[in-house]
Formats: structure tokens, C-alpha cells, sequence
């Protein structure tokens, strides 16, 4: 994965935790990044990373996603998340986007981000032992 693919990656992971992070500033954030990341365009990156640098904790939360060297885990997928014993990664068996729950409590949600169809998000495990279940990019 590219360092462009990896903050992408990570910018979705953030989302999740923004109220945690930024408080009332989370939801015109997430506003932000959500038709940012529904745009079509050439310069959907930069405007993406540009969203999230604009914030000082965002962006340390990136950069700290970024340069982590190893297995992500939940005590490691970035600060200001509560650590879970279960895996968590979920993909859309229509569009194959990825979807990270980050604490326990946290809910699925009804439909992918990126496709909006609903009850499409399944557990990461279920596509890396049934390819023929849908696809992970």
C-alpha cells in the first residue's frame, strides 16, 4: 500500500473516532470529509488531507497512523482509542470498502460509506476464508 492509499486508510479509521478526538468540531468535520471522499475528481486526496491537516489533533492522529510500524491492533490503530480483544475489520461484499470498528460498543453501521447499500458489511475473516464471498481491496 502506498503512503497515499495508507492515509486514505487511515482518514477512514479516523472518522469513527472524531467526536473522541475533537469533541463538537466532529460532525462539520466529518461533513467535510464525507462529500470529500464522495468526490469523483483528481484532487479528492488533497482535498481529503487537507481537511484533516487543518485540525492540530486530526493531523497528529494521521501522522501517527501513518508511521506506525507493525500489525494494527486496537491499542495501536491510533490515539484515543479504547483498546477491543476482537477483531474488527469489516468489508462491503458489494463495493469491497473497508470498515474498522475501534471499540467494542461501537456499532456496524446499516450501509457501506462508499455504496450506501445497506446490510452489505461483513467480517473481514468471512472474505479472507471465502474469497468467492465478495471482494476486499
Amino acid at each position: 500500500m502506498d503512503q497515499q492509499d495508507e492515509i486514505l486508510l487511515g482518514v477512514k479509521c479516523l472518522r469513527s473516532v472524531l467526536p473522541q478526538l475533537i469533541g463538537a468540531e466532529a460532525d462539520p468535520v466529518d461533513a467535510k470529509l464525507a462529500a470529500a471522499f464522495a468526490l469523483n475528481e483528481p484532487d479528492r486526496s488533497e482535498r481529503i488531507v487537507a481537511i484533516v491537516a487543518d485540525n492540530e489533533v486530526t493531523r497528529a492522529w494521521i501522522n501517527r497512523f501513518v508511521d506506525f510500524e507493525g500489525e494494527r491492533t486496537y491499542t495501536s490503530v491510533g490515539p484515543g482509542v479504547d483498546p477491543v480483544s476482537a477483531s474488527a475489520e469489516y468489508f462491503c461484499a458489494q463495493c469491497g470498502e473497508r470498515w474498522i470498528r475501534h471499540q467494542a460498543a461501537q456499532p456496524v453501521p446499516a450501509q457501506c460509506y462508499k455504496c450506501n447499500r445497506k446490510d452489505t458489511l461483513r467480517p473481514i475473516s468471512q472474505a479472507l476464508s471465502n474469497p468467492l464471498d465478495g471482494h476486499v481491496r
